[in-house]
């Protein structure tokens, strides 16, 4: 097991077994991961593309401060493919996002998740 001591704190190496277990922790520490300033959206919503091809990522993250965005959020381990896996999975979402019917719905499913939650809503 490879330990890393970094400012008198003690950290020791952590493989996830599946990506499920992986999720679990990024939305546990989401503000760490992410910033005080944003909030993580456990959302499942599919990305389709003009052409049908689809994709659905593990969430969004939006940023507030002072340049407010927001991102894809795609948990992924190590061990997986690049190219097979990876890279085709980021060309689905980029697909996605570029269809206008898919923009709408991720604007609606961020919105009504934010409406029902009174700790993000204001």
């Amino acid at each position: 097991m490879n330990i890393l001591l970094m400012d008198g704190v003690t950290y020791e190496e952590w493989m996830p077994e599946n990506e499920d277990q992986f999720e679990t922790v990024v939305k546990k520490h989401a503000k760490e991961i992410f910033g005080e300033q944003s909030v993580y959206l456990d959302i499942k919503t599919k990305l389709k593309s003009e052409l049908g091809t689809s994709s659905i990522p593990d969430g969004f993250v939006i940023f507030f401060g002072d340049s407010p965005h927001w991102r894809i959020v795609e948990v992924e381990l190590s061990w997986h493919p690049l190219h097979d896996h990876i890279v085709s999975q980021v060309g689905r979402f980029i697909s996605g996002i570029e269809n206008t019917s898919t923009q709408k719905k991720i604007v609606d499913t961020i919105y009504n998740e934010i409406a029902k939650d009174d700790l993000i809503r204001w």
